[in-house]
């Protein structure tokens, strides 16, 4: 589950970052190189949100979680060695 959060939170991040580059080029092209505002206040991470804290689990539930996954693991290799064999 953490790793599903995380690639998420990844592409989302990447997301806001294609949008905000796209939008800040467009801003910039519209005024004269010489009032661009320093690179260090564009990019700089003052006053950024924090970023999301992952969903806190029950250890027993991840346990859990864990020998269904690896449950479900286990039955994909079976169903693939049947139809290499089949």
């Amino acid at each position: 589950m953490l790793a599903i959060w995380g690639a998420r939170y990844r592409l989302e991040a990447e997301f806001r970052n294609i949008v905000t580059g796209a939008w800040l080029g467009g801003m910039l092209s519209q005024c004269p190189p010489a009032q661009y505002p320093q690179l260090d206040k564009l990019i700089g991470g003052d006053g950024g949100s924090k970023p999301a804290e992952p969903e806190k689990i029950d250890p027993k539930e991840a346990a859990s979680n864990a020998r269904a996954w690896g449950a479900w693991l286990r039955a994909g290799q079976r169903r693939a060695g049947k139809k290499k064999g089949g």
